[in-house]
């Protein structure tokens, strides 16, 4: 299925030479992307994805500037959701011994469909969060529509376009698209300029209360130092989901939540207590260190008359040189000091020649 979609997903790269200066210049800028996981109505997704601005501005730009608002792609499935709400409450109407127990179960579920803090006991909410992880079991390896990842692809190029450093947010079932469209990304994006993806990795996901096997499928597992995952141990809907159809562990040791009793909002029990956040903030901040920038050499034109410009991104340590006779090259591990004194150099030739030539690894730039 997944080789359907990468075709049908495929787009055509650019030929220009260089990634052009206002590309160039958020490298070192971070943009989150946000795909929601079921339960999950259109305003809530909307206030996730204000939620995590706040997330971002709190616990992450001080390390890693905000490229803009976050972006996203809403998962709709609503004739998939239809499904399994039927097939809960078929399930609790097995499990009732009243009619009373039963309008007790579906009044928990409205209330937790619904976003609302859960009033009723706490054994209720658990009988009615394991019948629908129940019932999800049967439906989730089956809930791969082409739609969907379209529509998550192609909101994902247009983030990646602008060259900065992305990080996907998958939340619950949103896991399965955000799998699919990160590998498929991985192999066809190209950036402005022409840059692949695949040799300049620009992108990392973290699945948040994830249900699958693991983060970012094929591609995650041969490049787990840009993907992470945080499940709390007491998010019920993942530990039922567990159980019946097999996921990845839970990582993260938390006390009950007042706010959220399944342990699985994004919100409640991921982006408001300190504990998972500051968690998430440092996932996301390894993955960005992480990466590895576009080549850069047009962010400034020089009068040096040894170079015609070069660009840096600090955040990488990288200097790229464009030489006027030599070609270009990119320069590795070099100190931001050393960058920050090149740039203000007098002499920039005169600086690079005792300062930067035969101290730091180098390598050629090829044009695509």
């Amino acid at each position: 299925m997944k080789f359907i979609i990468a075709a049908i997903l495929c787009l055509c790269s650019l030929s220009v030479a260089s990634a052009p200066k206002s590309c160039a210049d958020y490298v070192d800028f971070l943009r989150l992307f946000y795909i929601n996981g079921m339960f999950t109505p259109y305003t809530s997704y909307l206030d996730n994805k204000r939620e995590l601005s706040k997330f971002q501005e709190k616990y992450l730009n001080s390390e890693m500037p905000s490229a803009g608002a976050v972006k996203g792609s809403y998962n709709n499935d609503e004739a998939a959701l239809f499904q399994i709400l039927q097939v809960t409450k078929q399930k609790l109407e097995e499990k009732s011994e009243s009619t009373t127990e039963l309008a007790s179960y579906l009044d928990v579920m409205n209330q937790f469909l619904t976003g609302n803090v859960v009033t009723a006991g706490t054994q209720n909410y658990e009988v009615l969060l394991y019948t629908l992880a129940d019932a999800l079991g049967q439906f989730l390896p089956e809930m791969n529509h082409e739609q969907d990842y379209r529509q998550a692809y192609s909101a994902l190029s247009r983030v990646m376009e602008g060259c900065s450093r992305t990080v996907l947010i998958s939340h619950s079932q949103g896991n399965f698209y955000g799998n699919v469209v990160v590998e498929t990304i991985y192999s066809q994006f190209t950036f402005p300029g022409g840059w692949r993806l695949s040799q300049y990795p620009m992108l990392g996901q973290v699945g948040v209360a994830n249900p699958t096997e693991a983060v970012a499928g094929d591609f995650g597992g041969s490049n787990e130092n840009l993907v992470r995952h945080l499940t709390n141990d007491n998010d019920l809907i993942m530990q039922g989901v567990r159980n019946i159809i097999g996921s990845i562990d839970s990582n993260f040791d938390t006390e009950f939540n007042k706010h959220d009793w399944s342990g699985h909002g994004l919100i409640d029990s991921y982006l408001l207590p300190s504990g998972q956040a500051s968690h998430l903030a440092s996932q996301i901040i390894d993955i960005v260190m992480n990466m590895t920038p576009v080549p850069v050499y047009k962010q400034t034109l020089t009068s040096s008359s040894v170079f015609s410009s070069y660009g840096s991104s600090r955040k990488s340590e990288m200097l790229d040189l464009n030489f006027i006779k030599g070609g270009l090259y990119r320069y590795r591990e070099v100190p931001v000091s050393v960058i920050e004194e090149f740039e203000v150099a007098v002499s920039q030739g005169q600086y690079f020649n005792i300062n930067v030539r035969g101290v730091y690894n180098f390598e050629s730039i090829t044009l695509p």
